[in-house]
Parts: C-alpha cells; structure tokens; sequence
C-alpha cells in the first residue's frame, strides 16, 4: 500500500468523516457563497491486521460548504432534503481499509485487499440537544462489492458562545458478509499452517467517540477526535485479524477562509 494511501486509510479506518467541528444536521451550508478551511493534523490508529505496524502521520484537512454540495475529509455529500430538524443527503466517502502482503510476514501469500469508494444515503434528525443518523453505502467501484449501514446518535454541547464545543456519540455499524469476507477472509488458495481458510458473515459492530472544538480566533480552532470501536466476534474468528478493538485520534489546527 502506497503511503498516500496509508496516510488516508488511517482517517477511515473505523468509518468516520473529518468533520469535528459539528454534527451534520448543524452544519448548513452558506447559500451566499464558498465557506472553507485548511489545516494540518496529527492521526493515529493501530491496525487490525496481524503483525502490521500502528500508524501515526500528519495530514491535511480540508472542509468546504458550497451551497448544497460540502465536502469534509473523506466525505462528500450533497443535500437533497433540508426541511426544518431532517435532512437527507447523497454522500460518496472513500473506503481505505486493507492491506497489501508486504504490510507484515503474516499477510505474506494474501491477495492485496484494494481501497474502493462507498456511495449512499445519509438522513439525519435533530432532536433539540442531540442529532439521530442512519447512512447506507455500497462499494462504488465492485471491489469488494460490501455495504455498510450505521445508526448514531450525537449529543451537542458548546461553552463560551459557540467559543468551543463537545460532541460525544454513540453507533452501531453493520457490515454485510462481502464486506467482511472481503477484508478479514482468507480464501482457500491463500490458507497456510496457522492460516486456515475463512469466509466473513455480516456482523454488528459498536462504537463511542468524542469530537470537539476550540476556537482560538474568530477564524482558527482546534479540532479533535476519539474513537474506539467493538468489533463484531466474526472479525475475531479471522486468522488474519489480532484484535476486537479499534482506535482512532486525530488534532489539528484549522483556519476559515
């Protein structure tokens, strides 16, 4: 895998945006022209695959709100529905997660697991304080040809006038069988002595993170991001998967333009 693409993946691997700075139903876009930010962040996240290093990098971050159409890490959307608390978007987001067999001894014989692109439906409802999301997607591009649908549920909170701002969450993620079969499957041909054969299931996983702000400007803030997440017992059973735990963090300092 190429370092772009590990230095990307790391911002995908537990299924989440770049969007720290609010939920999505509180995020308008400004009908009145281009709104936009740019900023440099430190992420980390171990790797679920046996024998695979953690993953610490700097990276950009970007977000953009043009009208109807936003843009936001790995995240773009445009809204088709914004009619008072609901909102119903068509999103595309990258998918990074996988591997190629040089990326630890254990992985050698496996077939690269390729990054793809998810395409689907985002609807969101604001309930005073907190923001309930369901999000379907589909592999884009037939790779791994898996799907994905998740249920959130945010809670805001901002101190000082807007000055910061917490927004600790609560998912469930589903995850069908290709998609699973397509990142933690072993096929027959690539078994091994303490490699055995593997075929994924759909599965439940379960997640908590915490994303926040802090303005130190009018124009620059900084933004973070923690999450961990339950992996289904099916992700477990793979040989090629070593935990049933997943971490994410990111900071970074952004400005508005």
């Amino acid at each position: 895998m190429t370092t772009l693409h590990r230095i990307v993946g790391l911002t995908v691997a537990l299924g989440m945006g770049l969007a720290v700075a609010a939920p999505a139903a509180a995020q308008q876009p400004d009908p009145e022209g281009v709104q936009w930010s740019l900023g440099l962040g430190v992420i980390s996240s171990p790797r679920p695959y046996v024998g695979t290093d953690n993953q610490t990098r700097v990276i950009p971050v970007l977000d953009l709100e043009y009208e109807r159409f936003y843009f936001r890490g790995i995240l773009a959307g445009f809204q088709l529905i914004r009619s008072g608390r609901f909102s119903l978007d068509i999103i595309g987001r990258g998918q990074f997660a996988g591997y190629e067999e040089d990326d630890s001894g254990f992985l050698a014989g496996m077939e690269e697991r390729r990054e793809t692109v998810e395409a689907g439906l985002s609807a969101a409802l604001q309930l005073g304080a907190f923001e309930l999301e369901a999000t379907v997607a589909a592999d884009a591009l037939g790779r791994s040809d898996g799907a994905q649908a998740s249920l959130g549920l945010t809670w805001s909170r901002f101190f000082g006038r807007g000055k910061a701002g917490l927004f600790p969450s609560l998912s469930v993620v589903w995850q069908d069988a290709d998609f699973i079969d397509y990142y933690a499957g072993v096929k027959s041909e690539e078994a091994r002595p303490g490699r055995p054969a593997f075929e994924g299931r759909s599965a439940l996983n379960l997640g908590a993170g915490l994303r926040g702000f802090f303005k130190v400007t009018d124009k620059a803030r900084i933004v973070g991001l923690v999450r961990a997440e339950r992996l289904a017992s099916e992700y477990e059973s793979s040989p090629i998967i070593d935990s049933r735990w997943g971490y994410f963090g990111l900071v970074a300092l952004t400005y508005e333009f």
